[in-house]
């Protein structure tokens, strides 16, 4: 598993959210997004407003249960979904909402012993292959810091990545 770090410095996440869910929509990936309950329907307006071709489509918990096998982009309060054998390979963290520990599996360093045994129970807890953390304010800088230097000593595959002052990204540490 990848994670990703997004550190927003030009644009809001509103602006950066949709971008980045039409890429992982031509990467043919389904998406779970995360986030406070808060955020819910400002994300499903901006999903609904600012991608650059028109929409993308997605579903609320709490709202669309009826027609979650038909969202490729699922909208929640928690991962969850990403562990209860549904197939999101991609899991978006915003506001300060951070991975559970059944979406991380076990960490890369605690593996040596139990190689074998550890990939049965990642596989059978989540399907996620990337995650991506998105920030822009100051005290999710800081959490994402922590966040980032807890799963480095871990052995989780990292990257951060720093937006540029023409709103594209930059890979900054690999």
């Amino acid at each position: 598993m990848l994670i990703d770090f997004y550190h927003i410095t030009q644009q809001s996440v509103l602006d950066v959210l949709p971008r980045l869910l039409v890429k992982t929509e031509e990467a043919n990936k389904r998406a779970l997004l995360v986030m406070p309950e808060a955020w819910l329907s400002q994300v499903s307006d901006a999903l609904w407003s600012k991608p650059p071709n028109g929409w993308l489509p997605h579903g609320v918990a709490g709202a669309d249960e009826a027609d979650a096998e038909l969202c490729r982009i699922w909208l929640a309060t928690s991962d969850a979904a990403a562990v209860g054998g549904d197939d999101y390979p991609y899991v978006f963290y915003l506001q300060g909402s951070s991975p559970s520990e059944s979406v991380l599996g076990k960490s890369p360093a605690s593996e040596s012993s139990e190689a074998s045994e550890s990939k049965k129970h990642q596989s059978a807890t989540t399907t996620t292959e990337r995650v991506f953390i998105l920030f822009k304010d100051e005290a999710h800088v800081k959490a994402a810091r922590e966040s980032w230097r807890g799963w480095k000593a871990a052995g989780y595959a990292l990257r951060y990545w720093q937006q540029n002052a023409n709103g594209g990204w930059q890979n900054q540490y690999a």
